[in-house]
Order: C-alpha cells, then structure tokens, then sequence
C-alpha cells in the first residue's frame, strides 16, 4: 500500500508572473505604488525565491508552484564543472512546465537554469528560511491587491490536494520534521497569524 506524500500549501488569491520563481532579480514588490500599503511589504529584492527553490532542492524537498492553472515542477539536473585544478559535480536547477498561461496559451517543456543549488547554500541553510520567503511573498501579493493578508492559506494538505486554483497562486513543499515545525511555529515567524492587530 502506497503512503501518501503530505505537503505544506501556501496559498495566495491573485495571479503571480511566473518568471518570478525563475529569473534571479524578478520580483514585483517594489511596483507598490500605494504609500500606505508600503510599509507592510517584506520583500523587494528578487533572490528569496530563487534561494528558496535551490535550498529546497538541496534539502530533497521538490517544490511545487501552480501559477493559476501553470504548474511549476522543480528538480535537478547533474553536471560536472572542470577547471585546470580540478572537477567537482553540481546540480543545475530545472523547471518543468505544464498547464496554460494567465493568458490562456498552453505551456509545456523543461527548462535549465544558469544556477545551481550551491546558490546561497552559505547563509540559506535551513528549510525554514525558504518556507518563511514564501509566506512573505504570499502576504505581499496580497497587500498589493487586496490591502490585506485575511485570504493567505498555509495549511497540510495529502498528495491528492496539490493541484491547480484558477486565480491563485499555491506552492506546496513536501513536508518533512522540520517543515511541520514551521508550520507549528507559524505564529512566531508571522505575527500576522498570531496578532493580526
């Protein structure tokens, strides 16, 4: 009998651009133009995701991202780096597509990032940074369209529920101790959980 894999969900309405969990230097963030939304923006530097993605990997904790009906299947692909000295063998990230578009255009195909998961692997070293980065973009996107964060979901979910929902933006990382420790803790790492006030 085949136990089902549980993964943490972090669900947010509204539709974020792909290319945010991809491109190092993307993020949305800083096009807040509402000065009385600003102060309450974690984010702006376009590097947590991506940093995110590569510790998860590191961590053998495949992320999966669902841009609205766009799925985002991450994992690795093994290459060797050779100089004069010497080699070393690295993991290269890849992305997966499958699914439509916002726009409603089919997207399919893999793609090989020009990073490795040794990306930010010196101060990037616990699962609970990457979970913290995804909370955060989740609450930003939020208080860019809606003002607030009352609609952001971060829940345990089985293996059947990691599926797409049109018009929000979900990420789901397998959970493991240290995962389900986060989510225990939710309430320390984000007031706004625990003291919305």
């Amino acid at each position: 009998m085949k136990v089902s894999t549980q993964y943490l969900m972090i669900e947010n309405p509204g539709v974020c651009d792909p290319k945010c969990f991809t491109l190092i230097g993307a993020s949305m963030a800083d096009t807040c133009v509402d000065p009385s939304k600003e102060p309450y923006l974690i984010g702006k530097f376009g590097s947590g995701t991506k940093n995110s993605i590569a510790l998860l990997l590191r961590e053998n904790l495949n992320p999966k991202v669902f841009v609205s009906n766009l799925k985002l299947s991450f994992s690795v692909e093994k290459e060797t780096l050779k100089d004069a000295l010497s080699s070393k063998d690295c993991d290269i990230i890849c992305v997966e597509y499958s699914g439509k578009t916002d726009d409603g255009k089919n997207k399919s195909g893999r793609e090989k990032f020009s990073y490795t998961t040794d990306f930010g692997k010196h101060i990037w070293d616990d699962p609970c940074l990457a979970l913290r980065e995804f909370v955060s973009n989740a609450i930003d996107f939020s208080i860019r369209q809606f003002g607030n964060w009352d609609d952001v979901v971060i829940k345990p979910v089985d293996e059947s529920q990691v599926r797409a929902k049109n018009g929000y933006t979900r990420v789901f990382v397998p959970i493991n101790q240290s995962v389900y420790n986060f989510y225990l803790n939710l309430g320390r790492w984000f007031l706004h959980f625990s003291e919305p006030e």
